[in-house]
């Protein structure tokens, strides 16, 4: 835990929104739910369905085995976009989301988002 928020840290004083994802290719959201303790710190990008649950914001493959997305640090514009299109939980929104990968104090990943488009 104090490895992530070491990382986290260091991101955020670097200025979270610069961070690229390596090779640009985008993973499936299978393998980071598998693989998310040898990702924790790692900068990925995954195509999912996202769903604005009250001030959680989550991603799935339209299934409940969803992993939450911190959006504090995406730009307003694409949080303001996420307000409108993902709220509605009969419908949810398609998504490509960029971010580090972190595991929560309940032992669950989440994604620290830097980009969430649609």
């Amino acid at each position: 835990m104090k490895k992530l928020i070491v990382i986290l840290g260091a991101l955020i004083a670097l200025g979270v929104s610069q961070v690229a994802v390596s090779g640009e290719s985008l993973m499936d959201l299978d393998d980071i739910k598998l693989d998310a303790k040898s990702l924790v710190g790692k900068t990925v990008k995954v195509k999912a369905q996202g769903m604005l649950m009250a001030d959680m914001f989550m991603i799935s493959k339209g299934d409940m085995n969803s992993i939450a997305v911190d959006t504090s640090r995406v730009p307003r514009e694409q949080r303001k976009k996420i307000l409108q299109k993902c709220a509605d939980i009969m419908t949810p929104c398609n998504v490509t989301v960029t971010g580090v990968v972190g595991i929560d104090l309940m032992d669950s990943v989440e994604i620290f988002a830097v980009s969430v488009e649609q």
